[in-house]
């Protein structure tokens, strides 16, 4: 589990210690990607709306198009976007879902972003039929940036990468 003083020495944000371990874990499989280029948490939790039963949300930004994935659990949804700006959600089956990030209105500033999103999951979390629901705007907070994301013409340091998933895994 993160502790606040291995999450700033690895340049992610204070909240990723408010995270569970399950979605501490992931973060550390997300930020040992080189071609993860930042990771947000979005939805209720980020916007302070959140449930007792609410689920957590991320949004990885990636040099890579979005593949398909298994889902990590439950609890956690992860959705990535690509170059292209189009996104995939863990579980989601990459055929037949086509949505563009554009749609999203997102507008960072700093550590936080404001954005007008999707819900891409239905009541029954079963991706085969269901539509895309759009949301009022909302927060998000970004839990980490890559090195190469503060200088873009540096490349990914996978040292920071191997280091983040180490500081977890232990």
């Amino acid at each position: 589990m993160f502790t606040r003083g291995v999450a700033e020495k690895f340049g992610m944000h204070s909240m990723i210690t408010h995270l569970p371990d399950y979605a501490q874990r992931a973060v550390a499989d997300l930020v040992s990607e080189p071609a993860t280029q930042s990771i947000w948490l979005i939805g209720s939790r980020a916007s302070n709306t959140a449930r007792p039963s609410s689920d957590w949300d991320l949004l990885v930004f990636s040099g890579d198009e979005p593949r398909e994935r298994d889902r990590r659990c439950d609890d956690l949804d992860v959705v990535h976007v690509g170059p292209s700006r189009h996104f995939l959600a863990e579980g989601q089956p990459a055929a037949g879902f086509t949505l563009s990030f554009e749609n999203w209105e997102w507008r960072e500033d700093g550590d936080q972003a404001i954005y007008t999103g999707y819900d891409l999951i239905d009541e029954t979390d079963d991706y085969e039929g269901s539509a895309p629901v759009r949301r009022p705007q909302r927060r998000a907070i970004r839990i980490w940036l890559a090195a190469s994301e503060y200088a873009r013409n540096l490349p990914p340091n996978p040292r920071l990468h191997q280091m983040a998933r180490f500081a977890i895994h232990r």
